[in-house]
């Protein structure tokens, strides 16, 4: 098939992968608390979609860097044999987006969170922080994929890469629908066993559970839902089109 497709399609997978991680994110932070681990190790059918959830984006997560690695390296390999630095540049926004995390994290603990007399709880003061920790992780992911992606574009990837990539992008896929639809188990299973947790404010920032729940399922069902658009592309034959 054309290679540009087939890349186009790849980096899909990889743009819906890292809005499936943001929300990942979302669920593990809220989930940390004991009363969550209580009810997990309490109830067989929670334990199996908990258990399923975390194996299932292990291995997304494996399917990405085995997948993406080699084309970061091709890409950067092309940067330095054409000379043309601004790929590398590209390549680096990772780096850039994680340095920008962890100075936010510490200008927050060492320096926002004393003067705003943050405390322990949810204060006026921790949800500033949490937002802006928020906006922070969430540009710096929708940058480092625009990075990688353009960088990709801009470099010649040879079709057996390719071809490798488009193997672990349905893998990434695949994990990412098992992820979701464990997640949804996860969810019906808690109300059953525990509506009172359920409808408890112990989501993040002390916001009902039902609803954090609910949020990251949509957002991982979308995800789930574009990486399965790309990866149907990029099975897709090419058409010959008449001159």
């Amino acid at each position: 098939m054309n290679q540009k497709r087939l890349l186009s399609a790849e980096i899909t997978v990889f743009a819906a992968y890292i809005a499936f991680v943001v929300a990942g994110m979302a669920f593990a932070k809220m989930v940390e608390y004991d009363d969550f681990a209580d009810v997990t190790r309490g109830n067989a059918l929670i334990t199996v979609a908990f258990t399923t959830l975390v194996a299932g984006a292990y291995i997304a997560l494996l399917a990405v860097l085995v997948g993406g690695l080699p084309l970061a390296v091709a890409a950067a390999r092309y940067a330095v044999v054409t000379r043309r630095w601004g790929i590398l540049a590209l390549l680096a926004t990772p780096l850039v987006a994680f340095g920008a995390l962890a100075g936010y994290g510490t200008l927050a603990t060492q320096v926002l969170a004393p003067t705003f007399h943050t405390g322990s709880g949810v204060t006026p003061g921790n949800v500033v922080l949490f937002v802006g920790l928020a906006l922070v992780f969430a540009l710096g992911a929708a940058f480092s994929v625009y990075g990688v992606a353009r960088a990709a574009r801009e470099s010649e990837i040879s079709p057996r890469l390719l071809a490798f990539a488009r193997i672990l992008a349905l893998v990434t896929t695949l994990a990412m629908a098992v992820v979701t639809v464990a997640l949804i188990v996860w969810g019906v299973a808690l109300r059953a066993a525990a509506p009172d947790l359920f409808g408890a404010g112990e989501g993040i920032l002390a916001t009902n559970v039902a609803l954090n729940w609910l949020g990251v399922a949509l957002v991982m069902a979308l995800a789930t839902i574009i990486a399965l658009s790309g990866s149907a592309r990029s099975l897709r034959p090419a058409t010959n089109r008449a001159a």
